[in-house]
């Protein structure tokens, strides 16, 4: 994620986390080590492959869509993040808030959302009555941000077991039986208040090359205290938004088994 849209998490009633001033320090020099091995994309050649202007490409880039850094005055735009935005579809719809995004994948997966009133658990479940999960996929992206870090390869296993890490993707396969494996990469969710911490503790970093996906919830944490895995419905979408064609393939095959009960 950019250092740009690092700042945009906010925790109810409190002042938003300057999470921008957290990675700066560790992840600043090896992004711009990086950036010299790897060209970046100008704004310019960005919004030509999106078709779309520049104005749009920098609102992009504010909001975290595009992963970017700014060097000097201008910005150089990551090409995975603008092959990532290609791909997927635009959405049908307006966006759920993330509340309601998070309440409708755990309705999805049969599991309560107490954060939700009586109406908007009512409508959500409309919603998927209406529509088969993998259709609202596109309108479910705002949940989490997500955050694409790397760390020591001998310290996965121990960022994993931390308290509020709660598992997705290929890190939850061998539990919830999905037919994917990713042992170099965790992929969990986590609360945007305990990012800071964690990424203090092993030193994450913005990387090219990451090996730990995080999925940072602003809103309602929607998982329980002993919590290790996420349901089913969770997984599925984490699985369809991947970078990797495989893990996407299994995204859309445990979507289908969703949407056939």
């Amino acid at each position: 994620m950019v250092l740009a849209s690092l700042g945009r998490f906010k925790q109810r009633g409190r002042d938003p986390v300057d999470f921008a001033a957290v990675f700066r320090k560790y992840s600043a020099i090896a992004m711009f080590q990086e950036l010299r091995a790897v060209p970046g994309l100008s704004v310019s050649d960005a919004a030509k492959q999106l078709g779309i202007n520049e104005a749009r490409t920098r609102s992009l880039i504010e909001a975290g869509v595009l992963d970017a850094v700014k060097v000097g005055a201008r910005w150089i735009v990551d090409p995975v993040s603008v092959e990532r935005r290609r791909r997927l579809s635009p959405p049908r719809g307006r966006q759920f808030s993330p509340d309601r995004a998070l309440g409708l994948l755990m309705l999805a997966a049969n599991e309560p959302a107490p954060w939700l009133d009586r109406v908007a658990e009512w409508k959500l479940r409309r919603e998927l009555a209406r529509s088969r999960l993998k259709l609202l996929a596109p309108r479910l992206k705002e949940r989490a941000e997500v955050l694409r870090v790397r760390a020591h390869p001998a310290a996965l296993r121990r960022v994993a077991e931390e308290p509020h890490v709660v598992r997705s993707g290929p890190s939850a396969a061998s539990e919830l039986g999905l037919e994917i494996s990713a042992p170099d990469v965790l992929e969990a969710y986590i609360p945007a208040k305990q990012l800071a911490k964690l990424a203090r503790k092993y030193r994450l970093g913005l990387s090219r090359d990451p090996n730990v996906i995080l999925h940072v919830v602003a809103g309602s944490w929607p998982f329980g205290p002993d919590r290790r895995v996420v349901p089913l419905s969770f997984a599925a979408m984490d699985l369809l938004e991947s970078d990797d064609p495989r893990a996407r393939r299994a995204g859309i095959a445990v979507l289908r088994r969703l949407d056939s009960r």
